[in-house]
């Protein structure tokens, strides 16, 4: 699939959440890029990648079910393409997925929900756009609120979609790489 492909698919995704947060009045904002954003990043990072090593690491049928399928998705999207690319298409996904469900849904549900109910809400539908195997959804759910408290406690758009963004990097050039399907590996 061409990069561009995936890239317009990525960013339509943050196209969508700007039009819905247009529509319904809420202000997307940058936020916060102090210590404390880049802190929450990092922590955040931090909770994403152990997430990953334990669904390549652990064999246990949901995650095995997951590995499974994203597979051939991965190969077909990424495979041979350079780290420069990966790094593209994870900036572009990270701020596109984080304008549409922290920056849109998530306020939208905040004018109706608490906070914690917000973070629920969003990442129910998060998990749902992410719906490979139901374990995938659970574990996209799980991986949705580790950003969204990210948005929480930083105040800051940034720093969840560079959490976002570098989480899809380091994910995707590792999968790869451990599968011998980016340059880097070989």
């Amino acid at each position: 699939m061409p990069i561009a492909t995936v890239l317009l698919f990525e960013g339509g995704i943050g196209v969508v959440g700007l039009a819905i947060a247009f529509v319904v009045g809420i202000p997307i904002r940058p936020g916060r890029t102090d210590a404390t954003a880049l802190a929450a990043a990092a922590a955040g990072f931090a909770v994403l990648a152990a997430l990953f090593f334990v669904v390549v690491r652990v064999r246990w049928a949901p995650f095995q079910r997951i590995n499974a399928k994203l597979s051939p998705i991965l190969k077909t999207l990424f495979a041979g393409r350079s780290l420069g690319a990966l790094l593209l298409i994870s900036v572009v996904a990270g701020a596109a997925e984080e304008i549409l469900f922290r920056g849109a849904l998530q306020q939208i549900a905040e004018r109706y929900l608490s906070t914690a109910g917000a973070i629920v809400a969003a990442n129910v539908v998060f998990g749902l756009a992410h719906a490979i195997t139901p374990a995938y959804a659970v574990l996209a759910f799980a991986m949705g609120v580790v950003l969204s408290v990210v948005f929480v406690v930083s105040d800051s758009l940034v720093a969840a979609a560079a959490t976002h963004a570098v989480y899809d990097f380091f994910a995707l050039a590792l999968y790869l790489r451990s599968r011998r399907g980016c340059p880097a590996s070989k």
